[in-house]
């Protein structure tokens, strides 16, 4: 008896596992191997989020993704290079987010705001991939500090225009103090659950990255956008 051919909406006509067919139509094995990445991108970060470095094992990793041992080492070199290729990605898109944000800002104290602002939004939407991007301690593991590097070197250099307003040298390591701060408490409202928190954690944020700058009464003015004295602010 022959079979008919499934429907479009027929679970066998829909993409199966590792496979090439969709709603009948075989499709390209670079656009495969696309799908088979994102998805095994997506439980790669649930594990590390959820899971710890450490407790991220292969086998966690490729179950929600529903791929064999075979197709992951197809497309990554194991573990270490899955999340430095996802935790790439997520600094590529943050960096990009928060370049948007800020690029219309002015003068520099609306910069930073606008910079927290996109970033702590994305943590938010996004708490696991978050947990990453911050340099969580249990979800990076050995890698943590390569992502507090990678932070500095991104946001860095930016934060540091604001020594240029400051009446008195300050220590090589402030920048590298203030987003390691702001990425510890953005880590523990998402390790915690109160990644909803983030959003209003704007201006305290603000704050607290621009008091080693402006000093105390400055930072409070300027992180909520109050007006500043023409000249002391660029």
């Amino acid at each position: 008896m022959s079979r008919s051919a499934p429907s479009a909406s027929s679970p066998r006509a829909r993409l199966p596992v590792g496979g090439t067919r969709l709603a009948g139509r075989r499709l390209p094995r670079d656009a495969v191997a696309a799908h088979q990445r994102r998805r095994i991108q997506a439980g790669a970060i649930t594990a590390f989020a959820n899971r710890g470095y450490a407790g991220a094992s292969i086998g966690r990793i490729i179950e929600p993704a529903r791929v064999s041992r075979r197709t992951f080492y197809e497309l990554f070199a194991g573990k270490e290079d899955a999340f430095l290729r996802i935790h790439e990605e997520a600094l590529a898109d943050l960096t990009a987010r928060v370049s948007v944000a800020s690029a219309a800002a002015r003068p520099w104290p609306r910069r930073v705001a606008a910079a927290i602002s996109a970033a702590t939004e994305l943590a938010a939407a996004s708490p696991e991939r978050g947990l990453l991007l911050a340099g969580d301690e249990f979800a990076a593991g050995p890698w943590t500090g390569h992502v507090h590097d990678a932070l500095l070197a991104r946001f860095g250099p930016p934060l540091r225009r604001g020594r240029a307003l400051c009446s008195a040298a300050k220590p090589p390591m402030l920048e590298a103090a203030v987003i390691g701060g702001i990425a510890a408490i953005v880590a523990d409202r998402l390790r915690t659950g109160r990644a909803q928190e983030l959003p209003g954690l704007r201006t305290p944020l603000t704050e607290f990255a621009l008091i080693p700058y402006l000093g105390l009464a400055a930072a409070h003015s300027a992180s909520r956008g109050e007006n500043f004295a023409a000249g002391s602010l660029k």
